[in-house]
């Protein structure tokens, strides 16, 4: 079942482009304070799912809905889906402060696979050479490849989720049953995530070109 994004009901509820820039605004503010305090913890950052969902409003959430996120395991990311399908700006602004806010992404096995792709002999060479060439520290490289590679596998695993059919056979189940058995829950995630894991390694982490993803390339906000 695919999603029709401009059905005229959906596109009346949906909010003016005056009003979507001022709730970006309001929303860059918290995640510079968040940022910039010193204890992250007391803080909320920028476009928290319930802030999102609420500017969304309830009559617009309940009129769109997406019968392909049924089979993901991930509840949360429902908010996301719904920002990618009608409120593309309000994605590319969450999506980014949500990547800079989470320090941890450096650590991911998609930088570590990365990494230890460049570590053989004549990979840590050419990516010691391009670093020295282009001035980029080690540090920076990570950090952006993190950042390119996690906003490139957010935005196609969203795709995926929202703008794919569901295998018929998951579907017929769950007509049989009444509800979706949890085999098909986590069979449906681990496809997504492999096909888009799939894509990911071939762009990034395998790509022969020991400066891919070097170079911040998210779009502006």
């Amino acid at each position: 079942m695919k999603i029709n994004t401009e059905d005229e009901n959906i596109l009346r509820l949906k909010h003016t482009p005056e009003e979507v820039k001022a709730f970006i605004a309001d929303q860059m503010k918290l995640h510079e304070e968040y940022m910039n305090s010193p204890d992250n913890d007391d803080v909320p950052g920028g476009f928290e799912n319930k802030a999102v969902r609420e500017f969304m409003g309830e009559e617009f959430w309940n009129a769109t809905k997406l019968p392909q996120f049924d089979y993901s395991c991930e509840i949360d990311s429902d908010v996301q889906c719904r920002a990618y399908l009608w409120y593309k700006d309000i994605f590319r602004a969450n999506l980014r402060c949500m990547l800079e806010e989470n320090e941890m992404l450096t650590q991911h096995t998609i930088v570590t696979d990365r990494m230890k792709y460049l570590s053989g002999d004549a990979a840590q060479i050419r990516w010691l050479n391009y670093l020295l060439d282009t001035g980029i520290s080690q540090d920076e490289f990570k950090r952006n490849f993190a950042l390119n590679a996690y906003y490139d596998y957010y935005s196609n695993y969203y795709a995926s989720v929202t703008l794919t059919d569901v295998p018929r056979d998951m579907v017929r189940r769950r007509e049989m049953y009444g509800e979706i058995p949890s085999e098909d829950r986590v069979r449906y995630s681990n496809m997504v995530k492999y096909s888009v894991m799939e894509y990911i390694n071939e762009e990034y982490v395998y790509n022969r070109f020991v400066g891919a993803g070097a170079k911040l390339n998210l779009p502006s906000i």
